[in-house]
Protein backbone atom coordinates (compact mmCIF):
# COMPACT_ATOMS: atom_id res chain seq x y z
CA UNK A 1 0.00 0.00 0.00
CA UNK A 2 1.04 3.46 -0.47
CA UNK A 3 2.57 5.76 2.16
CA UNK A 4 -0.07 8.50 1.64
CA UNK A 5 -3.61 7.40 0.29
CA UNK A 6 -5.36 4.90 -0.78
CA UNK A 7 -4.48 2.48 -3.64
CA UNK A 8 -7.38 0.32 -5.75
CA UNK A 9 -7.36 -3.19 -6.86
CA UNK A 10 -8.77 -4.52 -10.25
CA UNK A 11 -11.95 -4.67 -11.57
CA UNK A 12 -14.53 -7.34 -10.10
CA UNK A 13 -18.73 -7.60 -11.51
CA UNK A 14 -21.12 -7.41 -8.34
CA UNK A 15 -23.26 -10.30 -8.89
CA UNK A 16 -25.93 -10.54 -6.28
CA UNK A 17 -27.50 -9.78 -3.34
CA UNK A 18 -25.07 -10.70 -0.72
CA UNK A 19 -22.31 -8.71 0.91
CA UNK A 20 -18.52 -8.43 0.12
CA UNK A 21 -15.81 -10.25 1.88
CA UNK A 22 -12.17 -9.40 2.62
CA UNK A 23 -10.00 -12.48 3.17
CA UNK A 24 -6.54 -10.86 4.50
CA UNK A 25 -3.70 -13.01 5.06
CA UNK A 26 -1.35 -10.35 6.43
CA UNK A 27 -0.84 -6.76 6.77
CA UNK A 28 2.39 -4.87 7.60
CA UNK A 29 4.66 -5.96 10.47
CA UNK A 30 5.45 -4.77 13.87
CA UNK A 31 2.87 -2.12 14.83
CA UNK A 32 1.83 -1.64 11.47
CA UNK A 33 -1.17 -4.59 11.58
CA UNK A 34 -4.23 -3.10 10.28
CA UNK A 35 -5.43 -1.63 7.28
CA UNK A 36 -8.60 -0.03 6.12
CA UNK A 37 -10.56 -1.20 3.20
CA UNK A 38 -13.83 0.26 0.77
CA UNK A 39 -15.89 -1.35 -2.10
CA UNK A 40 -16.00 1.14 -4.63
CA UNK A 41 -18.44 0.89 -8.00
CA UNK A 42 -15.47 0.94 -10.73
CA UNK A 43 -16.56 3.91 -13.30
CA UNK A 44 -17.49 6.54 -10.59
CA UNK A 45 -14.95 5.80 -7.56
CA UNK A 46 -17.65 5.90 -5.08
CA UNK A 47 -17.22 4.15 -1.76
CA UNK A 48 -20.54 1.79 -1.61
CA UNK A 49 -19.38 0.45 1.93
CA UNK A 50 -17.92 1.80 5.08
CA UNK A 51 -14.43 1.87 5.22
CA UNK A 52 -14.02 -0.93 7.62
CA UNK A 53 -10.44 -2.15 9.59
CA UNK A 54 -9.06 -5.28 8.85
CA UNK A 55 -6.47 -6.82 10.81
CA UNK A 56 -3.79 -9.19 9.99
CA UNK A 57 -4.82 -12.71 9.50
CA UNK A 58 -9.07 -11.51 10.05
CA UNK A 59 -11.56 -12.62 7.02
CA UNK A 60 -14.52 -9.78 7.48
CA UNK A 61 -18.33 -9.47 6.06
CA UNK A 62 -18.59 -6.18 4.30
CA UNK A 63 -22.35 -4.65 4.28
CA UNK A 64 -23.35 -2.24 1.43
CA UNK A 65 -25.08 1.02 2.03
CA UNK A 66 -27.51 -0.13 -0.80
CA UNK A 67 -26.98 -3.48 -2.42
CA UNK A 68 -29.36 -3.03 -4.55
CA UNK A 69 -27.51 -0.20 -6.62
CA UNK A 70 -24.23 -2.16 -7.24
CA UNK A 71 -25.66 -5.54 -8.35
CA UNK A 72 -24.46 -5.43 -11.88
CA UNK A 73 -21.73 -3.17 -11.91
CA UNK A 74 -18.24 -3.63 -11.84
CA UNK A 75 -16.16 -2.91 -8.17
CA UNK A 76 -12.97 -2.50 -6.82
CA UNK A 77 -11.55 -2.40 -3.15
CA UNK A 78 -9.88 0.25 -1.86
CA UNK A 79 -7.16 0.18 0.49
CA UNK A 80 -4.94 2.48 3.06
CA UNK A 81 -3.32 2.58 6.08
CA UNK A 82 -4.03 5.28 9.28
CA UNK A 83 -3.41 8.40 8.17
CA UNK A 84 -0.21 8.29 10.79
CA UNK A 85 1.41 5.73 8.56
CA UNK A 86 4.45 7.45 6.75
CA UNK A 87 5.57 4.12 5.16
CA UNK A 88 4.91 1.51 2.71
CA UNK A 89 2.89 -1.55 3.87
CA UNK A 90 2.83 -5.09 2.33
CA UNK A 91 -0.35 -7.10 2.86
CA UNK A 92 -1.26 -9.91 1.21
CA UNK A 93 -4.89 -11.64 0.74
CA UNK A 94 -8.08 -11.75 -0.96
CA UNK A 95 -11.41 -9.90 -1.72
CA UNK A 96 -14.84 -10.76 -3.43
CA UNK A 97 -17.88 -8.20 -4.19
CA UNK A 98 -20.00 -11.13 -3.26
CA UNK A 99 -19.52 -13.41 -0.14
CA UNK A 100 -20.92 -16.13 -2.10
Amino acid sequence: MPRFGSMTTGRIHKGNHTGAVNNNTSVGSGNIRTMYCAIRVANTGQDVTPNTPVGSGQRIGIPYYRVDQVVGHDTTLAVSTHWKVYVHVEAHGSWSPDSN
